[in-house]
């Protein structure tokens, strides 16, 4: 008899777009809880963390599914940050069961570390609040640490597993999908699927089957005439016998020298953090300077070249590793919320915009928002921790 486990894979498979509408539903209703009523915030991220979780969980069932009905489209959208992101991302999760294991527990802790931080700060105060803080920090150090080991020391991206790239509401279900299913073939290299090559040299012509030998093909290094009006099978053997895309490992290269040790100090700087605010205590300028030191230590020896001038990136930055740096250098706006500079710059104007955009027609909704989030990142370390 089937188990749980199966049952619900089934369901999920068979109703992706309903499940889409569920979790974005759910994720909608998060984002307006907060300020609604007594322990709203609780609440909302309670229901946040669930949506995330099992939109993972979902994303691990139908994202190999949506890979292969995009595959069987000829105008899919173009290779982008994004999608190289998800194709390393993917790879990585393949080339070892413990790079897997531990991904997946950095993922979650990330996913539940709101959460666990307002349940302690309401059970039993700032004190194990703390504790719980600096737990889930050590335990989050650990896995980066062995997730960069493991990758044999290449970047780590903003997020361990790969992220949803398709759209949820346009899956087929699998049972209408097997009935038409093409065979496949996976690249060593790149480890993507295409099309057998016996199903694409089986096609017909309105002349009988197409007898091509595909040793002859390889050997010959050309394609086999296609007659022009049959558009699709054209599309299926270049797809079938032409694989440039690089292996999923080199779209990150490993780290030596002067990066090998910026991205060292990146991976332990929020533990290095964590131990200044308990040595200094949150108002002291000394943990926000320390941090902000080594992070802009990091970005600078890892991604600029001096001699390009301000912000400039090294030239021998892959695409993806580029596009992580750009999202890094996001990360510094963190510092505007964080104590002590919060209290003495960020606070005064925020609530003057707050104030002055109140009664105003459509900016009166950004202002209730920024005021019904307001008390979570002054009162909560990870709404402003960014990594």
């Amino acid at each position: 008899m089937p188990s749980f486990n199966v049952k619900y894979e089934r369901v999920v498979r068979e109703n992706a777009p309903q499940i889409g509408a569920i979790e974005s539903t759910l994720r909608s209703i998060s984002y307006v809880l907060p300020g609604r009523f007594e322990g709203s915030e609780i609440v909302s991220e309670g229901l946040f963390t669930l949506v995330n979780t099992f939109g993972a969980y979902h994303d691990a069932i139908l994202g190999p599914i949506a890979a292969a009905q995009a595959e069987s489209t000829p105008n899919g959208p173009p290779k982008d940050a994004t999608s190289a992101f998800n194709r390393y991302t993917r790879g990585a999760l393949k080339s070892s069961s413990l790079y897997a294991r531990v991904a997946y527990t950095l993922t979650i802790v990330q996913f539940f570390e709101v959460l666990l931080e307002m349940t302690a700060t309401r059970a039993r105060g700032r004190r194990a609040k703390w504790r719980v803080v600096t737990v889930l920090e050590v335990i989050k150090l650990a896995c980066r640490s062995a997730l960069f080991s493991l990758s044999r020391r290449r970047m780590l991206l903003h997020a361990a597993v790969p992220e949803r790239d398709y759209e949820i509401s346009q899956l087929k279900p699998q049972s209408d999908v097997e009935a038409n299913e093409v065979p496949r073939w996976t690249g060593r290299r790149s480890g993507k699927e295409h099309p057998s090559i016996q199903k694409i040299l089986s096609a017909k012509t309105g002349k009988g089957d197409v007898d091509i030998d595909p040793l002859q093909i390889l050997l010959s290094g050309k394609l086999p005439s296609i007659p022009p009006s049959d558009p699709s099978v054209a599309f299926l053997v270049s797809k079938a016998l032409v694989e440039a895309t690089p292996n999923a490992s080199d779209l990150l290269k490993s780290l030596s020298n002067i990066r090998l040790f910026a991205e060292w100090v990146f991976i332990l700087r929020p533990f290095i953090y964590i131990i200044a605010l308990h040595k200094y205590g949150r108002k002291s300028w000394t943990p926000w300077a320390l941090s902000l030191g080594l992070e802009s230590a990091s970005f600078a020896l890892g991604a600029l070249d001096p001699t390009k001038g301000f912000l400039g990136f090294r030239k021998d930055l892959s695409r993806l590793e580029s596009a992580e740096y750009v999202r890094r250098l996001y990360l510094f706006g963190y510092y505007l919320l964080r104590q002590p500079f919060y209290d003495g710059f960020t606070r005064e104007r925020l609530d003057g915009f707050i104030t002055a955009t109140s009664g105003k027609p459509l900016i009166s909704i950004i202002s209730a928002v920024l005021k019904d989030y307001q008390p979570l990142w002054e009162e909560y370390y990870f709404y402003t921790s960014g990594f």
